[in-house]
């Protein structure tokens, strides 16, 4: 694949995205999470609730990169499956990663302007975004 057309030091960098994936890369990008679910669920039964915490974390974290890719339609699967993925990951992750799909689409259209939901943190001072958090959607900038 070209590098970027524009030229400078980016030329050199081999662009892979929006390419065909692999039956590998599929099942590598489904299954990525669920060994820290298995681990969080392992460790909750044992009883050792701090590292079930820390797996639920990066769970969640995977997870989110799962779902993005699955906002995308870039999972390599076909759309009707991609949406089966979104509804499993928004009952493993407790939320409704097809209502925040709405928000993250709307977020391309409209990126850091006022209706952007999910930039109105970065028009904070940076103070105030470290308070409001992950929830943007009573925040006002």
């Amino acid at each position: 694949m070209a590098g970027d057309p524009r030229g400078g030091p980016l030329a050199a960098v081999e662009w892979r995205d929006l390419v065909d994936l692999t039956s590998v890369e599929i099942a590598h990008e489904l299954f990525l999470s669920a060994p820290w679910l298995a681990a969080s669920l392992i460790a909750a039964y044992c009883q050792i609730y701090v590292v079930a915490l820390g797996c639920s974390f990066m769970f969640f974290l995977i997870g989110l990169r799962q779902v993005h890719n699955a906002y995308h339609y870039a999972l390599g699967l076909p759309r009707a499956a991609t949406e089966w993925v979104m509804f499993a990951l928004s009952v493993l992750m407790l939320g409704s990663m097809h209502a925040v799909k709405l928000n993250h689409l709307r977020h391309h259209r409209h990126c850091m302007q006022s209706d952007d939901i999910e930039s109105m943190s970065a028009r904070m001072p940076g103070w105030r975004a470290i308070l409001v958090g992950g929830d943007n959607f009573g925040a006002r900038p």
